[in-house]
């Protein structure tokens, strides 16, 4: 896929009005159309000169896009790029298969550069935020690439893509929650039955592979951290029936890298403590989780320590019990052996 410096959208010549939504938006809506048309004409060039393409002129256009959405809501151009979206897919997968396959990854790199223009890159205002259909539609499609096991570059458009959306108001917590289900199905029916229901039926989901959860994890890495997903994906809370290992590594780098890019806030200390808790005795059960496990425990440790400094010393001292390989608080009594009879 070739990527672009801004995002990734795209769509046809014969797109809707763009919709006016309040009295702000009017104000920049016929800027908004002629951009949105030097957008397309771009996408449909850099389309239509691959394998080297025109990234120039797109790129241009993505920074335009990226600049009317600071001063006008960018909603309404969110979604009419998302209804452009499928019509664009269409016409690029006419053809051979090597140049559709290109010219589709082309577009869906085109559109997601897009939304990461047009998505905030800090909270934004209730006003601003685009319709919950929308939003819903965006998140699903960008779930839908991640699952598809996309290119490295392409993960990391959606990744920014989704970090932006997840500013909007609301959206955090149902991508929270779409992530939680995702995980939850995964669970649910690796067992033996549910995967031979799963390859005769097409309605019957099927597990998640180690390289999806991979994937999803590595599409979460830019989210606003929060205690509930904090909770959510506490690696301890996941253990299927196969594969568990493969399951919870990613979980674990993914809390340690959003533990690392946020500072936590006072509020997040309870919920900082019960994962906490719940790391280090996961980690006492077995050596051979230390590689991932270890560092998330460092990081949890190392938050609450900065969001409830009260509680720095019991920290320190569960940290300092982990590296030496002991569990905090007083060493259990040895246990006295029976005494061997005399034959």
């Amino acid at each position: 896929m070739q990527t672009l410096q801004h995002g990734c959208a795209s769509q046809t010549s014969s797109s809707p009005p763009l919709p006016h939504v309040s009295r702000r938006t009017t104000k920049y809506a016929a800027i908004g159309d002629a951009l949105l048309a030097r957008y397309k004409q771009a996408v449909a060039a850099h389309v239509a000169a691959l394998p080297s393409g025109a990234p120039s002129a797109l790129s241009e256009a993505l920074v335009a896009l990226g600049l009317l959405a600071q001063h006008a809501e960018a909603a309404p151009l969110l979604e009419t790029l998302v209804a452009w979206r499928l019509g664009a897919l269409r016409e690029a997968a006419a053809g051979s298969s090597e140049s559709a396959r290109r010219r589709t990854a082309a577009v869906e790199s085109a559109f997601w550069s897009s939304v990461c223009s047009l998505a905030p890159a800090s909270p934004a205002p209730p006003g601003c935020a685009p319709p919950v259909h929308v939003s819903e539609a965006l998140e699903a499609l960008a779930f839908e690439a991640l699952l598809a096991g996309p290119e490295a570059e392409a993960a990391e458009l959606l990744a920014r893509a989704l970090g932006g959306l997840a500013q909007l108001p609301g959206r955090l917590a149902a991508l929270t929650q779409r992530f939680g289900e995702a995980l939850e199905a995964r669970v649910r029916v690796d067992t033996p039955a549910a995967r031979e229901q799963a390859r005769r039926s097409r309605s019957h989901p099927a597990p998640l592979t180690p390289s999806q959860v991979v994937a999803l994890c590595r599409g979460l890495a830019l989210l606003p951290l929060d205690p509930a997903f904090l909770r959510l994906a506490s690696p301890p809370r996941w253990a299927p029936v196969r594969a568990k290992a493969a399951f919870q590594a990613p979980l674990c780098r993914l809390l340690t890298q959003l533990l690392g890019r946020q500072p936590p806030e006072p509020q997040w200390a309870e919920a900082l403590r019960a994962v906490r808790d719940e790391v280090l005795a996961w980690l006492l059960k077995s050596e051979r989780k230390n590689a991932v496990g270890l560092p998330l425990a460092a990081a949890l440790l190392c938050a609450e320590m900065e969001a409830q400094p009260a509680a720095a010393a019991a920290a320190a001292e569960a940290l300092a019990a982990l590296v030496a390989g002991a569990p905090a608080g007083p060493a259990p009594p040895p246990r006295s052996r029976p005494a061997r009879q005399a034959r």
